[in-house]
Order: C-alpha cells, then sequence, then structure tokens
C-alpha cells in the first residue's frame, strides 16, 4: 500500500515539477529579490536546474535507488559546473535549499 503512495506523490512531484519551480522562484524572490540579479546565470539556467532537482525528488519515491542516484550525481556535477561558469557563490546556491521542502508541502495541502 505504501509503495502505491510513495508512487502517487512522487509522481505528482514530476508531473509538476514546473509548477513547483515557478512556485519556488517566487517564494525565493520574496526573501532574496536579487537572486538572479546578482550573479551571471541566466533565470532559464536556474529554472532548469531546480525543475530537474524536483524531478529527482520525485523519482526518487518510485523508480530504482541506483538510477536515480545516477541521476542526481549528473544533476550535481551539472548545476556545480553552472555555478561554477556563472560565477555563483557558494552562499547563493545553498541559501535557497531551505524552500524545497515547503513547496513540495504547500503543493500537497492546498
Amino acid at each position: 500500500m505504501m509503495q502505491t503512495e510513495f508512487q502517487y506523490i512522487g509522481e505528482k512531484i514530476v508531473d509538476h515539477r514546473y509548477e513547483l519551480t515557478e512556485t519556488f522562484n517566487e517564494e525565493v524572490m520574496k526573501v532574496y529579490p536579487e537572486n538572479f540579479a546578482e550573479t551571471d546565470m541566466p533565470e532559464a539556467e536556474y529554472y532548469k536546474i531546480r525543475a530537474d532537482l524536483f524531478k529527482s525528488f520525485g523519482e526518487v519515491l518510485y523508480k530504482d535507488e541506483n538510477k536515480v542516484h545516477q541521476e542526481v550525481y549528473e544533476w550535481a556535477e551539472l548545476a556545480a559546473n553552472r555555478t561554477i561558469e556563472y560565477n555563483v557563490s557558494l552562499t547563493q546556491a545553498l541559501r535557497v535549499i531551505s524552500f524545497f521542502q515547503p513547496t513540495i508541502w504547500d503543493f500537497f495541502l492546498n
């Protein structure tokens, strides 16, 4: 029974990852309005990186663990390369991590 529920939740996250990313970005901008302006990274690049992470958050609930781990590793490598390429500081990259969980919870509660 729990596996079915995890799959349902995971698939919802994957299916709505772009909506979740929009909400995430809106919440980040409320707290850090300079978020996009203070780096060289295009907003579309931030958007893709964040949407891909939401996808991984969903997939880990119902897909093969090893496959998801490999995808997350590749995501992390790409995200790290992009932050270096666009001069995003570690502080700028990490300060938004805390926005992921409430974004997902709010999605399911509203």
